[in-house]
């Protein structure tokens, strides 16, 4: 039993339902082996012919009982006490799919720095997640936000839309594009939305009287980003530079926001 997944339990939920309105009928998903990833396991299971591929036992666990799904179960060395599997080889087996979303949270979230992992073990397999789809999602609620942790996963430009419990402050509302009701900067290219407003994407509102949590995607100014290590630059990924270019030029990359 994981004693992390007591925590948050009702934000956990409310976020899953969230998650689980972006995905689409007979996807491909990865799911890392995070608490949080579990929730929306369980909110997935009224979605059909999905393929889910993850280094969870605890999510093999919860879809075992699903029918007309795949499950695909990366392997490697479980981790001691986290029911993970990490090590090269998931990281193999992770990087051998390309998969429509990535879905998987994180320790701590820095403006600079990006998604951080506590270990560099979870910090490499979410990185190697990263490079293996096409839109990655991040669901982490308000306490992981402006904390720093050991290993670096992925930046910011590296994710899509981010999935959380509480309105972040304004510092980082500039890093998200505005709501449907609000002109969209010239640096920015891909569309945002509250919970409780039209989320484009869906055309249905998304109203909780249980609080209010929000789904927002990241906008990727052209600017430059802090010095990082190397063996990580080599990872960055060579589309975002075409687009970001694009960006800098007041021209929106083509196709970005159906792939929102």
């Amino acid at each position: 039993m994981n004693p992390r997944k007591n925590q948050n339990v009702v934000g956990k939920q409310k976020m899953a339902e969230i998650v689980a309105s972006l995905v689409h009928d007979g996807e491909h998903l990865l799911l890392d082996a995070s608490t949080t990833a579990v929730f929306v396991a369980k909110a997935l299971k009224e979605k059909e012919r999905l393929t889910v591929i993850t280094n969870s036992m605890e999510i093999l666990l919860e879809l075992a009982d699903v029918s007309g799904w795949n499950i695909i179960s990366t392997g490697g060395m479980m981790k001691e006490g986290y029911l993970a599997f990490l090590g090269s080889r998931t990281e193999e087996v992770i990087r051998s799919y390309f998969v429509d979303t990535v879905i998987f949270s994180c320790k701590a979230l820095d403006e600079n720095w990006g998604v951080m992992e506590s270990q560099e073990a979870f910090g490499t397999a979410k990185r190697a997640m990263l490079d293996s789809g096409r839109k990655k999602i991040l669901v982490v609620d308000n306490t992981k936000f402006d904390q720093t942790a050991f290993s670096v996963a992925g930046r910011l430009r590296d994710v899509d839309i981010v999935v959380t419990d509480a309105k972040p402050s304004e510092k980082w509302l500039k890093l998200f594009t505005p709501t449907i009701n609000s002109e969209k900067p010239a640096d920015s290219h891909r569309t945002i939305a509250f919970r409780n407003y039209l989320l484009r994407p869906l055309r249905r509102s998304r109203i909780s009287r249980a609080g209010t949590y929000h789904a927002y995607s990241v906008s990727h100014p052209a600017v430059s980003s802090p010095p990082v290590p190397s063996a990580y630059r080599r990872r960055s990924v060579p589309p975002f530079g075409r687009q970001a270019a694009a960006c800098a030029a007041g021209r929106s990359a083509a196709g970005v926001d159906e792939a929102v």
